[in-house]
């Protein structure tokens, strides 16, 4: 199938994406916004240790679910566990083709690491306890087990509101940033999404 006919065949999906989705987090005193714009200011995603890894490998995460189920992915997280800080609406979307050509892949979801051909694409799922289920298939999870470089022409900003986009362009003009504003594909806000 050529490119033209996948990316029409995904735009006629509401479930599938051409597009990965990378959050941010608070994480050591530092808010999401401020992680976010070390990410783009570096112009690179870090791999972290995180939870559901082997130990010993890094990775940077992404969800593989479309935009506009970032937002239903953060309020269900609200819902579920109010305190939850594991998500944040600041984050960037790449071309999946992207990941896949640096090394990223799919997370494989076992009990078993033995099923899995790389430890790093390991993520453990039980369905098997009465009063608890461990799943995070919602996600949609790929992995890539090294730090990833990136243009800004490949990426989108993501932002959770509008207050979050005026402290954006704020911050990107005191800091003399304009090429971040300039040349990404697009900035994109979730609440307006949903309005």
């Amino acid at each position: 199938m050529n490119i033209l006919d996948w990316k029409k065949r995904l735009w006629l999906r509401s479930d599938e994406t051409t597009q990965l989705v990378h959050l941010t987090r608070p994480r050591n005193k530092h808010g999401a916004s401020y992680w976010l714009w070390k990410i783009l200011t570096d112009k690179k995603l870090k791999a972290f240790d995180s939870i559901g890894i082997c130990p010993g490998h890094k990775c940077v995460c992404f969800q593989e679910v479309p935009i506009a189920c970032i937002a239903e992915v953060l309020l269900a997280e609200t819902l579920i566990d109010p305190g939850s800080k594991r998500y944040s609406g600041y984050g960037i979307r790449i071309p999946k083709r992207t990941i896949f050509e640096l090394g990223g892949r799919q997370v494989v979801y076992s009990l078993n690491k033995k099923d899995v051909d790389n430890p790093w694409r390991y993520s453990h799922e039980t369905f098997r306890t009465k009063n608890n289920v461990i799943d995070w298939s919602h996600e949609r999870e790929w992995r890539i087990p090294n730090d990833v470089d990136f243009n800004y022409t490949d990426i989108d900003v993501i932002l959770p509101s509008v207050e979050a986009r005026m402290n954006f362009i704020k911050k990107a003009l005191s800091e003399n940033r304009l090429d971040i504003l300039t040349d990404v594909r697009s900035i994109i806000i979730l609440e307006e999404l949903f309005n």
